[in-house]
């Protein structure tokens, strides 16, 4: 929810909250009794291009933190993370060695920039009520339910089944 919505939100008494969570959230596991502490955080895209400097490789969310879609954000951090190990298990003298950081980078640099660009627009995509995107993410949906050729790829991706 926008911002200014959800501080009115965080800001109600306890029965009103709950009346408007279990709006939201439907009935799926039955009526919430009560909540704890309630906390906002702010659903941030943040990337940062240069992900190694002297001695330093940035990983997981030090590298990026996505919209937690399905999380990606997980899985590219674990690939982040095997990736570095592959590199510093190839390079044993000298594992901080800026040659071998940079290419760290290199090899992240692709990944990184698909798995942002996937999650970012789906966010965009189905938080958008326009009708007509509607029936284009409806019409999308049901292509890809109907023709496997176009649902592997993004569901591969999504279960974070690529080349890294």
């Amino acid at each position: 929810m926008p911002p200014e919505l959800a501080k009115s939100v965080q800001a109600l008494p306890q029965h009103e909250f709950l009346d408007a969570l279990q709006e939201a959230f439907g009935w799926r596991l039955g009526r919430f009794a009560r909540v704890g502490s309630v906390v906002s955080y702010p659903l941030l895209l943040r990337y940062r291009p240069q992900i190694v400097a002297h001695r330093v490789a940035a990983v997981g969310n030090a590298a990026q933190t996505l919209h937690p879609i399905a999380g990606q954000g997980f899985n590219l951090g674990i690939r982040d993370i095997a990736t570095l190990v592959d590199s510093l298990l190839e390079n044993r003298k000298d594992v901080g060695e800026y040659a071998n950081l940079t290419k760290f980078q290199a090899q992240r640099q692709t990944d990184r920039e698909l798995t942002v660009t996937m999650t970012s627009s789906l966010v965009r995509v189905f938080s958008n009520d326009l009708l007509t995107l509607k029936m284009a993410r409806n019409l999308g949906l049901a292509m890809m339910d109907n023709f496997p050729r176009l649902k592997t790829p993004v569901f591969n991706r999504a279960l974070g089944v690529v080349n890294r």
